[in-house]
């Protein structure tokens, strides 16, 4: 059940407004605080008010980044898909839309095919994953899942 929007302020309101922007995408509550984000009823990620960044990736996808060094593993489920990340100044909140729009793209791919999508049939995903330039085991991914569709 969707809640209403908690207030966010400086760099964590330009997550919400940046990430809430993109086609199919749902801001709504967090059943824990926060604000969730859902591409196609999917949750892509949620933001909590102190800046913590939960992101539940494909475990390959995750991985990579992980490697990177771009976010760290989950801090309750740890071995799982789920990440977290401290967005806490703009810095980081750049980084946590960065990483939002990781996963946003993957499930794009998934439901740019499905009905009631058309704008992620129209979006060009790999000039979106040029943009995004993730590491090459992280493009690895994305190259596998578009090689299949």
């Amino acid at each position: 059940m969707a809640t209403s929007l908690p207030p966010l302020d400086g760099p964590l309101a330009t997550v919400l407004e940046t990430v809430s922007a993109w086609p199919d995408v749902n801001a709504h509550g967090h059943r824990f605080g926060g604000v969730e984000f859902t591409l196609a009823g999917r949750e892509i990620g949620h933001l909590h008010r102190n800046g913590m960044t939960d992101i539940p990736y494909p475990k390959r996808l995750r991985d990579a980044l992980v490697d990177a060094d771009l976010t760290g593993p989950h801090h309750l489920f740890p071995d799982s898909g789920w990440t977290t990340y401290y967005a806490t100044d703009e810095a980081g909140a750049v980084r946590a839309v960065w990483l939002l729009r990781a996963n946003y793209l993957y499930h794009a791919l998934i439901f740019r095919k499905k009905p009631d999508h058309e704008e992620l049939a129209d979006m060009d995903v790999v000039a979106a994953l040029d943009e995004l330039d993730p590491p090459a085991p992280a493009r690895a991914v994305y190259e596998s899942l578009l090689a299949r569709s």
